[in-house]
This record gives structure tokens, sequence and C-alpha cells, in this order.
């Protein structure tokens, strides 16, 4: 799957962008504040006005400067978007980006490759004291984790029934951005249910057809066992409809077209 991100700087107009970023979140807060409880920088209204909450629901060990505890068993901080991605399945709009940057720690030497931080989108039913793989609540998910060629690092639709190794990507103390983009454009609810690729530091590794109709109820990440480390640069963005880069391709046409008549 290709990225297309276009902007016009158009004269007349003002510069018209291609993306639009539902959530963002920096993790600007303290080491002493839980991220549970706080707010994203940015959280659409759209998605609130379809039950989508701002808030942060989070367990105790993911601090709101993106710290992710490693002492606890296992958790997740997860936003609430509501309908927003499920009432667009099969729309030519339904293609989301989700992003962010992890780094995994080994203060002690005593990570495995069973310790990991993961992205990804939940159904719901997930609790903060679940991870991505509890109850198979994980829809579509990535696992960074301390290298190991037989450890699965995609994670298919319900969590992990269909997961799959693809290589050694994770490295311990290193930063690394994982993004993934579901597209659910083609969506028909009966013999195709969309797909969803997956990045790490922007190069493409993989990507899997979904089979059968996820919940999209959340999105956020995980940490499982001694998975810990930080997290930052958290974003949500939906990409629109090839629709509108035809429009702004017209209008880019158009803004040419003026600007050679005035020189004439």
């Amino acid at each position: 799957m290709k990225r297309i991100i276009l902007c016009l700087a158009l004269s007349l107009t003002g510069t018209l962008c291609a993306e639009v970023t539902l959530v963002s979140e920096g993790f600007g807060g303290l080491f002493a504040d839980d991220l549970g409880g706080t707010s994203a920088d940015v959280f659409s209204s759209s998605i609130v006005d379809v039950g989508g909450s701002p808030v942060w629901s989070a367990s105790t060990e993911f601090q709101a400067d993106g710290t992710v505890d490693r002492f606890s068993s296992h958790g997740s901080a997860l936003l609430d978007v509501g309908t927003y991605i499920n009432d667009l399945k099969g729309d030519a709009s339904a293609i989301f980006e989700l992003e962010m940057t992890a780094t995994l720690v080994n203060e002690f030497n005593s990570i495995s490759t069973s310790d990991m931080i993961s992205l990804g989108f939940y159904s719901a039913g997930i609790t903060t004291g679940e991870t991505f793989y509890s109850q198979n609540e994980g829809m579509g998910t990535i696992a960074f984790r301390e290298y190991d060629s037989d450890s699965s690092d995609i994670y298919g639709i319900a969590g992990a029934t269909d997961a799959y190794n693809v290589s050694d990507y994770a490295a311990v103390g290193v930063s690394t951005t994982l993004k993934l983009i579901l597209d659910l454009t083609t969506y028909d609810g009966s013999t195709d249910f969309g797909s969803i690729a997956y990045y790490v530091n922007g190069s493409e590794i993989g990507s899997i057809a979904l089979d059968s109709a996820g919940d999209f109820s959340y999105i956020g990440f995980s940490n499982a066992n001694r998975g810990g480390g930080s997290v930052s640069d958290f974003s949500f963005v939906q990409i629109p409809e090839p629709r509108a880069y035809a429009l702004m391709a017209g209008m880019l046409g158009l803004s040419y077209v003026m600007l050679r008549r005035r020189k004439v």
C-alpha cells in the first residue's frame, strides 16, 4: 500500500492538505503523573460526536511523559474512538494511519522475547489491565519486542489469532517508529473485510487481508510482562478519499491557469 501525501500551496485559498489529523499525543506531562485521566493533545470533535473520548484510559505503568514501567505485568493505554472507524467501513475515505515511536529498555539484562510494547486497534471489551492479545481484543497489532526469529511480530484480526513473524527488527535501547495503515475502503462485510499494512521506520514490513469484520473501537498501545521503556509521537490520521485528490488537483490546475493569465 502506498501512502499518498498531497499538499497544495494555493495563492488564493491557502494551503490544502490531503491528511486529517484526528488524534495526536506528544506525552508532554510529568513522569510522576499517570497517563490515565489526561486528555490527548489533539482529539477531533468528529470522533466525540460519535461517542469517542479524548481522555486516556490506562493502567498505572503508563506515565504522562510517555514512560512505560517495565516492572508491572502488562496493561494497555487506550483512547475510545466511538463508532468513527466502524461507521466508515466500505467508504472511500476509510483509510487510517496509526503511528507511534517506541523504545525498549533492558536495565537489568532480564528482558526476553515475551516482553514487548505494541501498537494497534482494539475491540470493545478491552480493559486497561489487559494487553493486546488478552481475549483476542487486538485488531491488527504490531508487536515491538527484543530480537527473536521465532517470535511473531505481526498480529492480524482478533489479536493473536493470525499472528506471524516477519523479521527481527526490534532492538533494545533504539527508538523505532511503528506505523499501521488500516484500509477499509474495499470492505463489503462478506468477502472483503479490508487490510492492514505494517511499517517500521518508514518501510513496509508486511500486510494482511482481514478475514472477518473487526470492531475498531479503540486505538492505543500495550506492554506485556517486562516490556518497558518509553513512547512518543502518537498520532491517528485519516487519509481522504481519492476524489479529494482529484478535486485538489483540479484546483491546482485552475490556480496555474489563473497565474498564467495574470502574467499575460
